[in-house]
């Protein structure tokens, strides 16, 4: 009987362990890969997670503060107020999620899987410039 708890504890601590490892991981590629922006992972502050160690369902919210150095990757976003396709995103996971108001921003947004019907698989990042803080939402289903 020890042994089985033994063997189940081992279990459940290398199933905690890789979830937190993924959640960096995923962090880390999101905002390099997608947005070209560099950053260590230990720059992100979690604000949201429903992952729970699962890489491609869930939803998160990061934040992390704009240095002079990232500026460059983010010129060419798109200035807000946001596109129409986006306010609806935005609302449809309002439930969960919910940005603070941002006036003088940029944002860019990235559909992961365009072939469907509908956001899906997002990653869309703003960034506040007054306040020099950019907020990256991911989501997948």
């Amino acid at each position: 009987m020890k042994k089985i708890a033994i063997v189940c504890i081992l279990v459940l601590m290398i199933l905690t362990s890789c979830g937190k490892s993924n959640d960096s991981r995923i962090k880390y590629r999101k905002v390099v890969g997608d947005f070209g922006i560099d950053l260590n992972t230990t720059d992100l502050q979690i604000l949201y997670n429903s992952y729970d160690g699962f890489p491609y369902e869930g939803m998160a919210l990061y934040s992390f503060e704009v240095t002079d150095e990232m500026k460059d990757a983010i010129n060419d976003w798109d200035a807000t107020p946001y596109s129409k396709n986006v306010e609806e995103y935005l609302e449809s996971i309002s439930f969960y999620i919910q940005l603070p108001e941002i006036k003088n921003g940029k944002w860019k947004i990235i559909d992961r899987k365009p072939d469907t019907k509908g956001y899906t698989n997002i990653s869309f990042c703003v960034y506040d410039i007054d306040n020099k803080c950019a907020y990256i939402i991911e989501t997948d289903s």
